[in-house]
């Protein structure tokens, strides 16, 4: 990817639009919390599952901003990890209704060593991220994507991240 499709990939996501991620055979979402650009993406046929979703951020510090208490152990987990790593927690704020239905936990992907990660970081807010799009919908949505993101090139793949579950009393699962 170079430095201009950097650019344009962030400013799709300032502008609301549904950008298209695309990983050799996978397919994933990416797209700003906005309640319009949610709305858009609930309108693509079949509707995605929110099962496979999380809030990808690039600056640990947002962490604040989506969970509503951070167990000590997190801080040393993510220092450690050099990837990409899903952190599950048992209780998110901050987000749209309809993506904390429930009162589900919230999954959020901290984006390290990625080419992504400064254009994220410069947005500075967590984006909507959903990993396991199907090629069915991928597919037949094309005209709904306002922009496509080819993360051949990258150096590793967001579509297969490790996953943890931290609980509020700090108990860690790894998935």
């Amino acid at each position: 990817m170079t430095h201009e499709d950097l650019k344009v990939f962030r400013q799709n996501l300032k502008d609301h639009h549904l950008v298209l991620v695309k990983h050799e055979d996978k397919y994933g979402l990416l797209s700003s919390l906005d309640p319009a650009a949610l709305a858009r993406f609930n309108k693509l046929t079949p509707p995605p599952s929110l099962q496979d979703f999380c809030i990808l951020i690039a600056d640990i510090g947002q962490l604040y901003n989506y969970v509503v208490r951070i167990p000590e152990i997190a801080w040393d987990i993510v220092d450690f990890e050099e990837k990409a790593l899903i952190i599950k927690y048992p209780k998110g704020k901050n987000l749209p209704p309809s993506l904390l239905a429930d009162g589900q936990g919230v999954k959020v992907m901290l984006l390290k060593n990625h080419p992504l990660e400064k254009p994220l970081y410069n947005y500075g807010k967590g984006v909507f991220f959903t990993y396991n799009l199907s090629s069915e919908i991928a597919e037949q949505n094309l005209t709904h994507f306002d922009y496509v993101l080819n993360l051949d090139n990258s150096q590793f793949n967001l579509f297969t991240p490790k996953t943890i579950q931290l609980a509020l009393n700090g108990e860690i699962k790894f998935l």
